[in-house]
């Protein structure tokens, strides 16, 4: 069988159990009974363990890479030996098997793949070498970004069974030099100092969703007074008439009521700052983090974004253990403007490596019209005497106001709720 094998590839056998790799047959067994047999014996059954979509990140530092491809064999004959051969997709077949991709197939004179697999007998599986000539590849890759440039693959075998949902691999090709932004799908929150809002879908897994609309939304503690000296002659008015306003301004409840889980709990107040960590799954050179916050809410054609607290002065820290952590960047977001706010490394020559990304949320925007802007807009009226100093009972007073969109300034006089969109991960893979 070595001589319909292309030179260069690398052909593994191993008898279980003594290697671990493909030990577990059950991976490869437990999906098959008479009944889901393929073809009409059950003696041999061939299927390509690590099928599905994997990536292969090319870095261009070596001639060839090698991508590992593993076949095991099932079966009710294990002593028998089974054959196969490896299939290029065409592009029609790809499309039709992936929809809603942007695939396209890499040149096949990049990369050399086994002409003939198979698993002897005796054995559980063999291993197989794909070899990629990177800088051939890297080359068609970096072509057009607005593709996935792929190696698609398919099992097949004229004398055996292939498992039908085990037969196909897709190799994402990846440009290993080039910032992109970290796929989200398998990062996890491993750590959230506040609350979400019980009372609204809005869970910090949201933040890496890839779903601008689907939002993280805090949990609020009411202001229930105020340390503020000029208010209007009111010293124990909620609303403080300057405009250099922070927390220490506020007096909060102690905690708050929310609907959590399908009961009442109480959450104790969470002081800022406000910190969430996520574990990336993965070793990256971090080069960039995009925030995108939420402002637009309307309530009865009213602005009501004013209400909403939203970040002030914010950092991201990175961590390799998730124990130590070094600051990347900080940056500030403006009370109105743009909903988006990308920082980059500090030192933006060094290589940033992480696995996991810390957001601390350090200060945010209070309430910031001034005295005189209230009484141009309120009839020459202070704001305490336009509305009742008990407005904080009304949870829309404040931002049924239509002029505070105007004004583009912050109405918030609660610690909470924030209302953030996403979080975007950039950065180079890390070859471990």
């Amino acid at each position: 069988m070595k001589s319909g094998i292309f030179n260069n590839i690398k052909k593994v056998a191993f008898i279980a159990p003594a290697l671990l790799v493909l030990g577990a047959m059950t991976s490869c067994e437990s999906d098959f009974s008479p009944e889901n047999m393929v073809g009409d014996t059950w003696s041999k059954i061939l299927c390509i363990k690590n099928s599905g979509e994997q990536s292969m990140v090319l870095l261009g530092n070596d001639d060839v890479k090698s991508f590992t491809l593993q076949v095991l064999k099932g079966g009710g004959k294990k002593d028998l030996a089974a054959y196969g051969t490896l299939r290029l997709l065409t592009k029609a077949e790809l499309d039709a098997s992936y929809p809603g991709n942007s695939y396209e197939i890499i040149n096949s004179e990049y990369y050399t793949i086994p002409a003939v697999v198979s698993v002897e007998s005796g054995a559980t599986g063999m291993l197989y070498e794909i070899q990629v000539k990177q800088q051939l590849a890297l080359q068609q890759v970096r072509s057009n970004d607005d593709v996935t440039w792929v190696i698609p693959l398919c099992l097949e075998s004229n004398t055996d069974s292939v498992n039908s949902d085990k037969k196909c691999i897709i190799i994402n090709l990846i440009d290993g030099n080039r910032p992109r932004k970290i796929n989200p799908a398998e990062f996890k929150v491993t750590a959230v100092d506040v609350a979400s809002n019980g009372w609204v879908d809005g869970k910090p897994e949201n933040l890496f969703d890839g779903n601008l609309t689907s939002v993280w939304r805090t949990i609020l503690w009411n202001c229930t007074g105020t340390r503020c000296s000029g208010s209007a002659g009111n010293s124990g008015a909620f609303w403080c008439n300057r405009e250099d306003h922070t927390v220490d301004d506020y007096i909060f409840a102690d905690n708050f009521t929310n609907y959590v889980g399908g009961q009442w709990v109480d959450n104790p107040r969470v002081d800022l700052p406000w910190t969430l960590t996520v574990d990336m799954n993965g070793t990256y050179d971090i080069t960039q983090i995009a925030t995108t916050r939420m402002i637009n809410t309307q309530d009865q054609g009213v602005d009501l974004s004013s209400y909403y607290q939203r970040v002030k002065d914010y950092e991201y820290q990175i961590s390799t253990d998730g124990t130590t952590w070094t600051k990347l960047a900080e940056g500030t977001m403006d009370v109105y403007g743009e909903t988006t706010y990308t920082v980059k490394p500090e030192n933006a020559g060094e290589v940033h490596k992480a696995r996991f990304v810390k957001l601390v949320i350090k200060t945010m925007h209070w309430r910031q019209n001034t005295e005189e802007e209230m009484k141009a807009i309120h009839g020459g009226k202070a704001y305490n005497e336009y509305h009742s100093a008990t407005f904080c009972n009304d949870r829309k007073a404040v931002g049924m106001d239509p002029e505070f969109a105007q004004f583009k300034k912050s109405a918030a006089i609660d610690l909470g709720p924030v209302i953030l969109g996403e979080i975007e991960i950039y950065g180079r893979d890390i070859i471990q």
